[in-house]
């Protein structure tokens, strides 16, 4: 069989892998407008649901960070590694005046410099528990909200990560996980190499 694409004649396999060539291009052209075009999504924390944020390119992990904080309405356990950023702060301290239940654990090197103190304190004075692992570097980066929703990503809790990075955050819906990472979360923040932040 005899086929003649743009003027050109082809044998049946030939056409095969050209038509296999040209549809992968276009996927891959497709893709790659998808990765480079800034969108927005709307973000719903509904069961099973995933939303993520690509700093610059999809999204903005400090937005759905938080739309995530603003809608916890029980529990909110954050592990951040770095927390410089008071507009996150004054999230937490409406959850914390919303009767949200909420226990932080930073990363007691970064906690002793001057803008990430005054956050931690501010945080205390509100009558939000605050612990320092001072054994090692804390380099987590999770937060997990009313036992059904997951936080985590590269972005830690700092005006850097919101202006300066190149950072990545997604949320999962899922009350097994969340239950699994709250877990883990209970354990280290019982263990004796974390203090309490005065």
């Amino acid at each position: 069989m005899k086929i003649f694409l743009g003027g050109v004649q082809l044998s049946y396999k030939k056409r095969s892998v050209q038509l296999g060539l040209i549809i992968s291009l276009l996927v891959n052209i497709l893709l790659l407008n998808e990765l480079l075009t800034e969108r927005t999504s709307s973000v719903s924390f509904e069961k099973g649901q995933v939303d993520y944020a690509f700093t610059s390119l999809v999204n903005d992990p400090k937005t759905l960070l938080l739309h995530a904080i603003d809608n916890a309405a029980s529990s909110l356990d954050i592990a951040i590694y770095n927390f410089d950023d008071k507009d996150i702060a004054e999230a937490v301290i409406r959850a914390k005046n919303r009767g949200v239940n909420i226990r932080i654990i930073t990363d007691a090197e970064k906690s002793e410099k001057d803008s990430r103190a005054a956050i931690l304190d501010e945080l205390s004075l509100n009558q939000i528990e605050v612990k320092v692992d001072q054994t090692r570097k804390m380099h987590l980066k999770t937060a997990i909200i009313d036992h059904h929703l997951v936080v985590t990503g590269s972005y830690n809790y700092t005006e850097a990560s919101a202006n300066e990075n190149l950072e990545q955050m997604i949320t999962l819906s899922n009350e097994e996980l969340a239950d699994e990472w709250t877990e883990i979360f209970t354990t280290l923040w019982n263990k004796n190499q974390l203090k309490s932040w005065k």
